[in-house]
């Protein structure tokens, strides 16, 4: 599992520096008036939505705290 979580958090940093070099190049196109502006904003968010579902994968590989005294809230959680 921690071979898994540490894999996952590699991806998920790679894809946090993909999401701001999209963005970066959104807002180069923008400025230029460039139409393809559209479809790096399409990138950004698709790449936040991994993102996002890299974080939920490794949420459930290792859910909320389950040591000492983060029992209970995990429990209520």
């Amino acid at each position: 599992v921690e071979l898994c979580q540490r894999g996952i958090d590699r991806l998920g940093q790679h894809l946090t520096g993909m999401a701001f070099l999209a963005k970066g190049l959104e807002r180069s196109l923008t400025e230029r008036g460039l139409p393809e502006a559209g479809e790096a904003r399409q990138i950004v968010t698709l790449v936040k939505e991994a993102v996002g579902h890299s974080r939920a994968l490794a949420h459930g590989l290792a859910p909320v705290g389950v040591h000492g005294t983060e029992l209970a809230p995990a429990l209520e959680n």
